[in-house]
């Protein structure tokens, strides 16, 4: 299976766009670029990725792994394909009693800031520019409650016989309004819908008053480039592009799930690059839980 075509408006892959081609003079991210990356994040998320291998962690975490080929992309990144992991989680049965508000607070909110005190590859990290919100379409506002982006660089420690790598790259978060089942495949279509300006989508029959409705949240991570802030001495830049997807289940669960496209860029040899993604994604889930465990621990907010 390969994952949907780019859109050509803001294609989601590891090739950074210049961040003129994505926001207007008052550092507004134009709107048209938004609906780009929310359809194309969407469409992944529902994507038939092939199962891989999982990965068992403490605080009683397992972590599946999947991937998916990309779509139709230029020749480098088209032999990188999107690596995804998906992990479910019960504060009723495991350990770390985590819950969904607790995963959105310490991954959707300052998510760089938050990051680096739990994956400690990280050096540094910097916002350099701040974005404004798009304006969302009328009949989008019944899907979406808040549009948050931000451009970041990040500095990361790689093993000595490597050079470092950084990445900047802009940081689109999105908390969708509550729902009778987030980001099945009917309420996608019909966020999807309303994006396109389809004011006829705005109601599914999933819904009705009595029923229970619940969370969800997207973070959408895209390369740029800009000749205000080029690579740092003895760094290379390196791309990616990712989706991050957390949901309410039923039965207070949370769901999330999370996609990456990368390209390392130097000499590191994309073959190497991608055998070793699975087994770098899968731990990022107990060091987040880690981290909120003892952030708990110490009466501090996740």
């Amino acid at each position: 299976m390969t994952a949907p075509k780019p859109e050509a408006e803001c294609p989601l892959t590891p090739v950074a766009i210049p961040l003129s081609d994505l926001l207007n003079e008052d550092h507004k991210l134009k709107g048209e670029k938004f609906n780009s990356l929310v359809r194309q994040a969407l469409n992944l998320y529902r994507s038939n990725f092939t199962a891989g291998r999982t990965y068992k962690h403490e605080h009683d975490t397992e972590v599946g792994t999947l991937k998916l080929m990309p779509g139709e992309q230029s020749q480098r990144t088209s032999k990188c394909a999107w690596h995804a992991r998906k992990s479910i989680h019960d504060p009723a049965t495991q350990s770390h009693k985590l819950s969904y508000k607790e995963f959105h607070s310490g991954l959707f909110v300052d998510h760089p800031v938050k990051e680096r005190q739990y994956i400690h590859e990280i050096l540094r990290y910097d916002r350099i520019q701040e974005v404004h919100s798009p304006t969302i379409p009328e009949s989008a506002a019944e899907y979406i409650a808040d549009v948050r982006a931000d451009v970041w660089v990040t500095e990361y420690k790689l093993p000595m016989i490597t050079s470092n790598r950084d990445f900047l790259e802009m940081f689109l978060t999105i908390d969708l309004k509550p729902h009778a089942n987030p980001l099945s495949s009917q309420h996608i279509d019909a966020i999807i819908a309303s994006l396109n300006g389809d004011a006829q989508a705005e109601k599914t029959d999933e819904e009705s008053d009595s029923t229970q409705k619940r969370s969800s949240a997207i973070n959408i991570q895209l390369p740029v480039s800009t000749s205000a802030f080029e690579p740092q001495a003895n760094f290379v830049r390196a791309f990616y592009s990712s989706v991050e997807i957390i949901r309410e289940l039923e039965g207070d669960k949370t769901e999330w799930w999370m996609a990456v496209q990368s390209d390392s860029a130097g000499r590191v040899p994309l073959m190497f690059q991608e055998m070793a993604m699975p087994s770098k994604i899968s731990p990022d889930v107990p060091s987040f839980i880690g981290w909120a465990v003892e952030q708990k621990k110490k009466g501090e907010s996740v």
